[in-house]
């Protein structure tokens, strides 16, 4: 029997101001706020973890074990090469200059193709970190015996516009139900995404924020703090907040980009 879907939920945020710090001092700050939040970084449980891996907080009276995560290296070389030995095939197109990628493909008839190799390259750190952040969350949850606890990966995109919220969400799905096991002990991904906007229904663009639930139908007590949670983000960058209807469509997730779309010389 194949594994159900994934919930995904969208959110974006549009803060009143630009942010004095960057995103990961940002969220860290958010989580060390609540009182019942444990850094694992603590003298507390310096004996305990050693030099071993281990995951970043204990939220919720350890209910959830929480592991950051910064996606960096920017997969636009790879991306561009990829394109450059397609162009470079016998009967490809003939482009010129530096222009954005989506502008040259539609004419190809393995189009589809093309695009799926762009999107495996681009998603390729969502799955790494993902993995590394399971193996984290599962170490901690053996090392401290809390079996029951959900296991939440926080990612964070400060940069990089070719990881946007479309492509983790579809990455990550992907992920789950192709390669269940690497990631057994990530049951929440928070995405929380600066590189990019999206629309918003008030007609303002915002930063996408993702919540992915590995059961389509996740307990209504993790839900609600993982709402009390986004809620709080909003409220701390003093930032209006709106649920982005998609209905398994990416369509309403396609990026705004802050300087345009990343241009590809494809010769």
């Amino acid at each position: 029997m194949s594994a159900p879907e994934p919930l995904v939920l969208a959110f974006a945020v549009s803060p009143q101001a630009d942010a004095t710090n960057d995103l990961e001092t940002r969220i860290k700050a958010l989580l060390e706020a609540e009182a019942q939040t444990e850094s694992l970084d603590g003298p507390e449980f310096s004996q305990i973890n050693g030099s071993e891996i281990k995951a970043d907080y204990l939220l919720g009276e350890r209910r959830i074990v929480a592991e950051l995560k910064t996606l960096n290296g920017d997969p636009r070389d790879r991306v561009q090469r990829q394109l450059q030995r397609r162009f470079s095939a016998p009967a490809a197109p003939i482009v010129y200059g530096r222009m954005g990628a989506s502008a040259v493909l539609d004419g190809l008839p393995d189009r589809d193709d093309v695009l799926r190799a762009i999107h495996d390259i681009s998603s390729r750190k969502v799955r790494d970190n993902l993995k590394k952040a399971s193996d984290q969350i599962g170490a901690i949850k053996e090392r401290l015996s809390l079996p029951s606890a959900a296991g939440l990966a926080i990612i964070m995109n400060e940069n990089e516009e070719m990881i946007d919220a479309a492509n983790f969400g579809f990455s990550t799905i992907r992920a789950f139900l192709e390669n269940a096991e690497a990631y057994r002990n990530v049951d929440y991904i928070w995405a929380s995404i600066e590189a990019v906007y999206i629309p918003m229904p008030n007609g303002q663009r915002g930063f996408p924020q993702l919540l992915i639930c590995r059961d389509p139908a996740p307990p209504d007590a993790d839900l609600q703090f993982l709402a009390q949670l986004l809620n709080s983000w909003a409220r701390r960058n003093r930032a209006s907040i709106q649920q982005i209807t998609h209905g398994g469509d990416w369509q309403p997730l396609q990026p705004i980009y802050k300087n345009g779309p990343p241009k590809m010389s494809l010769y």
